[in-house]
C-alpha cells in the first residue's frame, strides 16, 4: 500500500471520487505520513502476479523496515488467502510496538 500511496496522483484520485462513494478510496490516504520513525512491518504473497513480490522487495530494501514476510500460497490479497496467518502476524507488529512503549 505504502509505494502506492507515494506515488499516487491525487488530483486524478480527487477526479475519480463522486460525492455518493461510489468508488472506492482509503479513507486514511490524507493522513499516511511516511517518516524515518514509521514501522513497518510488510506482508506479501508469493503468488501475486497484480503487483508482484519481488519487485516490491526491491523496493522495501532500500527502507528502514522491521519484518518482511512473503507469504507462499498467497496471491494479491494475503489477508484474504492467509487470513489467520496474516492476522497472527499483525498481532505480532501490535506487541512489539506495545514492548517498545
Amino acid at each position: 500500500m505504502v509505494p502506492g500511496i507515494k506515488k499516487a496522483n491525487y488530483k486524478f484520485l480527487k477526479y475519480l471520487m463522486r460525492t455518493d462513494g461510489e468508488f472506492y478510496q482509503f479513507r486514511c490516504e490524507d493522513n499516511i505520513t511516511i517518516h524515518k520513525e514509521t514501522d513497518l512491518y510488510v506482508v506479501l504473497g508469493q503468488n501475486d502476479t497484480v503487483v508482484g513480490y519481488k519487485d516490491q522487495l526491491k523496493f522495501f530494501t532500500s527502507q528502514q523496515i522491521d519484518d518482511i514476510y512473503v507469504l507462499t500460497n498467497t496471491g494479491h490479497n494475503p489477508m484474504i488467502d492467509a487470513y489467520e496467518e496474516v492476522r497472527r502476524l499483525a498481532n505480532k507488529f501490535i506487541e512489539s510496538i506495545e514492548a517498545r512503549v
